[in-house]
């Protein structure tokens, strides 16, 4: 997870598994954004950074 309240990245300045999120932004925002990688992590979706 990427912030910033002052430059927006273009499309290929993160990786594809990266979320940006524009400041200001809600905590229930934050909280989303985790639970759903945790979640890709879980069910497989996204490859572990351990077994990288």
């Amino acid at each position: 997870m990427a912030t910033s309240g002052r430059v927006r990245p273009g499309p290929d300045d993160l990786p594809p598994d990266v979320v940006f999120l524009a400041k200001p932004y809600l905590l229930v925002t934050v909280i989303n954004v985790i639970w759903q990688m945790a979640m890709a992590q879980v069910i497989g979706l996204v490859p572990n950074a351990a077994q990288a």
